[in-house]
């Protein structure tokens, strides 16, 4: 399931965000998951996400023979772990920023001096 967020459907993160600050998303759910669509259809994500226990419908509607549901975050644990992920998914999009090296200061060579000679 962390794999699917983190590699799925890039329009899930704003919904995701929205349900993990405690509120819902209306989708429209399909009963059969084609599995190869997980990580290209975000509806199939949803559903998947659903009959996984991972969201539940707190509201079910019918819109034109098509079944709806409002989805929101079963319990705290579940809330926790879809954090973690979605924290996960924010640090992999941002490249970590790398150190400027340092230049250490070029070692001068010594001027050669000319002895003077006694004459």
């Amino acid at each position: 399931m962390r794999e699917l967020l983190l590699t799925g459907p890039r329009d899930v993160e704003a919904d995701l965000e929205t349900l993990l600050a405690g509120g819902t998303h209306d989708e429209r759910l399909g009963e059969s998951i084609v599995l190869r669509n997980l990580t290209s259809r975000s509806d199939v994500l949803w559903s998947y996400l659903l009959f996984t226990g991972y969201l539940k419908a707190i509201e079910v509607s019918w819109v034109d023979g098509r079944q709806w549901c409002k989805l929101a975050v079963p319990n705290a644990e579940i809330a926790l772990a879809l954090a973690n992920i979605a924290q996960e998914k924010t640090a992999r999009k941002i490249p970590a920023q790398k150190t400027p090296a340092r230049k250490t200061p070029a070692k001068s060579k010594p001027t050669p001096t000319k002895a003077k000679s006694k004459r």
